[in-house]
């Protein structure tokens, strides 16, 4: 059971590949201030540790929501390499994931799950991405658009499991984003 009152509480780890396979950005939401933000990762043990920075979101629409967003970058990966990572603080450690830092596929290139339209309810694809993603059977995921269907529904809850949802699949393999219909509203 999640406590959203606790500042332990991941909101979900959300891996971002930014153009270039010997560096990862891993982003993840609490729902107070943790005063410092780490990552711990390795390939066997965790034994390397990062300080990444945090910033507030405050929703405008609505002062009482309020979301710490946490980023780490992590550098000097090699490709092809599988590396072991938590996030967390003095406050508490979230669950182990893992990652394979990008490597073109024999013959070059890479797997991508394109999807949009993935809502809370009626998500009927999530459980084959999240097994392609744990596999490695795909290297990353571009989701276009419409995510959750109005994120900020219900205090942000509603983005809040969106992000629980997807994250047996965003904590495996970056989950880049496009904007759609329902992220502009």
């Amino acid at each position: 059971m999640i406590d959203p009152t606790s500042p332990l509480t991941s909101n979900g780890n959300i891996l971002l590949y930014v153009g270039h396979p010997t560096i990862m950005i891993i982003t993840w939401l609490t729902f107070d201030d943790t005063l410092h933000s780490f990552v711990e990762y390795g390939e066997k043990q965790m034994n390397m540790s990062i300080e990444g920075s945090c910033a507030v979101f405050i929703d405008p629409e609505n002062s009482a929501l309020w979301r710490y967003i946490h980023r780490a970058t992590l550098t000097q990966l090699v490709a092809g390499t599988t590396y072991r990572y938590r996030v967390g603080s003095n406050y508490g450690w979230s669950s182990v994931f893992s990652f394979t830092a990008l490597s073109p596929r024999e013959g070059g290139g890479y797997e991508l799950a394109v999807y949009g339209d993935l809502g809370n309810e009626n998500a009927r694809s999530l459980g084959k991405i999240q097994k392609l993603a744990q596999d490695g059977e795909i290297d990353m995921v571009l989701h276009v658009g419409d995510f959750a269907y109005n994120m900020d529904t219900d205090n942000g809850r509603v983005g809040d499991e969106f992000n629980r949802q997807i994250e047996p699949v965003a904590a495996y393999v970056p989950y880049m984003t496009a904007v759609g219909n329902h992220e502009v509203s």
